[in-house]
């Protein structure tokens, strides 16, 4: 095939499919005009819908009442499940590590998915001054443990 035999060929392609487009418009005009509908339409018209200031929209769901997070320290299970967890050398488990401010989690985390580590209750005494934290640990996309705990600073342990 020519160069010249390409350029034509694509108006070609066009043209039929312009064509092939305003058959098909035709064929779906008489289409409606012969078959009339039998029954009615079974949605809500939009004028309700947009009433009820949801058109077209799903039902409004029940918002979850937000689950209120445990003392680890009133808790013997949740002790002994953070004691095994601080000594496991998974490196699935990943730790985060919040600080509440008046019972909220204050953002960014401490520790976010960090390795978990014995000496943890050490490391938020020394480094960061004591007080309250949220501790999450999670193995893989499955949460372990989590809880708040508080630990005392150490100008106040020595008192």
């Amino acid at each position: 095939m020519s160069t010249s035999d390409k350029g034509t060929q694509g108006t070609h392609n066009a043209r039929w499919r312009h064509t092939e487009i305003a058959l098909r418009a035709t064929h779906n005009a008489t289409h409606r005009a012969t078959h009339k509908a039998t029954h009615k339409a079974t949605h809500k018209a939009k004028r309700e819908a947009s009433a009820l200031g949801r058109a077209g929209k799903q039902p409004a769901q029940k918002r979850r009442r937000r689950r209120t997070l445990p003392w680890i320290d009133g808790s013997d299970r949740l002790t002994n499940l953070l004691e095994r967890l601080l000594r496991d050398r998974d490196r699935e488990l990943c730790l985060y590590v919040y600080r509440l401010v008046n019972g909220q989690k204050l953002k960014p985390a401490l520790y976010q998915c960090a390795w978990v580590r014995p000496n943890l209750f050490e490391e938020l005494r020394d480094r960061h001054g004591g007080g309250e934290f949220c501790i999450i640990i999670r193995r893989g996309r499955r949460i372990e443990l989590s809880g708040l705990v508080a630990v005392i600073r150490r100008a106040d342990w020595r008192t």
